[in-house]
């Protein structure tokens, strides 16, 4: 089977762990790289290989990438932030001279959804998504009762939950910041099992993550839908951890109208938006064009948009389908992982957490003496080497202990 090579930026984020887990679950031959500037990267020792780079912010980001992307023979990338997901979506053509391809929308695109602003005045017109306004224009209409309190204030080009303020009267006005938007709350409707814990977090000044949906439109490397999935979600600091799939029809109405306009504004690959059903419908309040920290519970779940995707832009002919199983439920929490020290590229040079690596050579390795010092050697402060005369004995060695190299 043809060898695919996906590079996997921002490998630490919980987006680029995400893409990990649902590559897991392909039968697709697909070579990981992890790529990013953290040494201790999660997601980067659940790769095939793992590759520092600058930080996106670095003048040097693009070309180091352009360069690795050449000497690894990588064909396609996935961006794990908002951030790096809009550079890189002003350099599509400059990486498609080497052919590479970008899991990523147009520049246009990106941009947009990038400042709530303008994003509330490009949808004014549907009753979908909730408008949003300064602190000078909310005030007035607050007096005229146009807009109703409880509100809730966010960065214009925040993610994540960051920065949110709930707003319950004139008094918290002194929350707001000036790089921040203003929107009434989504307020799930009357009959949400939810909704009495919403009001009572809500009065505590808490912004409550809990009955929202989450809706996942894939789209090919035209804009077409080649997939969709919604769920009904709770979430705790921003991070979704229990996944319920709902498959009520009737929730994509309001979607559906937009999805043109969205392929029309440039939007391409995974598009997420986020909502509540309220009183008066759906209302939204979020898009992001990527993968979301959702994306391999969802992969889980049948729906394996990262497969999908991959495949689409790299014009490989498939007949995956993003199919959701009806008998499953998504529920997410911590994992752990320990790497040995010399795997790691780069570690803080801290006396109280790290140690010289120095080799001992043991000769007799393989009589009492010899295999009792290796037994009661430290492995991960020193780097044994065991000096043996036959095969037999080297294979005994390595199977009876981790960490020792043979000669």
């Amino acid at each position: 089977m043809q060898k695919i090579i996906v590079g996997i930026l921002s490998i630490g984020s919980g987006v680029g762990q995400s893409v990990i887990e649902s590559l897991r679950l392909t039968n697709f031959n697909f070579h990981t790289i992890g790529l990013g500037n953290n040494p201790l990267a999660f997601g980067a020792y659940e790769c095939h290989e793992m590759v520092m780079i600058p930080s996106f912010y670095d003048n040097d980001y693009i070309n180091a990438l352009y360069n690795l992307c050449i000497n690894k023979k990588i064909q396609i990338l996935v961006p794990g932030t908002d951030d790096e997901a809009l550079i890189l979506s002003n350099q599509i053509d400059l990486f498609k001279s080497i052919n590479v391809k970008i899991i990523v929308s147009e520049p246009s695109f990106m941009m947009l959804i990038r400042d709530k602003n303008n994003l509330s005045k490009m949808f004014k017109n549907s009753a979908t998504f909730l408008e949003s306004y300064s602190l000078e224009q909310v005030k007035p209409l607050i007096e005229q009762k146009i807009v109703h309190y409880p509100l809730i204030s966010k960065p214009k080009n925040g993610n994540a939950s960051n920065g949110i303020n709930i707003l319950l009267d004139e008094k918290d006005f002194v929350l707001v910041s000036d790089n921040d938007v203003i929107q009434e709350c989504a307020i799930p409707n009357k009959n949400d099992p939810n909704y009495q814990q919403y009001i009572k977090q809500l009065n505590k000044h808490k912004n409550p993550q809990i009955s929202e949906y989450s809706f996942q439109l894939v789209l090919n490397q035209f804009g077409d839908e080649i997939g969709r999935m919604v769920s009904f979600n709770s979430l705790r600091n921003g991070v979704p951890i229990e996944i319920i799939p709902y498959f009520d029809k009737d929730v994509w109405e309001e979607i559906d109208k937009i999805i043109p306009e969205l392929k029309k504004l440039g939007a391409r690959g995974p598009i997420n938006i986020q909502g509540r059903l309220t009183d008066n419908g759906l209302k939204c309040f979020e898009i992001n064009a990527r993968f979301t920290g959702m994306t391999g519970l969802r992969a889980e779940l049948g729906f394996n948009e990262v497969e999908k995707l991959l495949l689409d832009y790299l014009n490989i002919e498939n007949n995956c389908e993003l199919v959701v199983n009806p008998h499953k439920v998504g529920i997410r929490q911590t994992t752990n992982k320990s790497v040995y020290k010399p795997k790691v590229p780069y570690l803080p040079n801290l006396k109280s957490s790290l140690h010289p690596i120095k080799t001992i050579l043991i000769t007799g390795a393989n009589g009492y003496l010899g295999s009792h010092i290796i037994k009661n050697i430290d492995k991960q402060l020193y780097r044994v080497i065991a000096l043996v005369r036959d095969e037999s004995t080297k294979k005994h060695l390595n199977e009876s202990y981790v960490g020792i190299n043979t000669i």
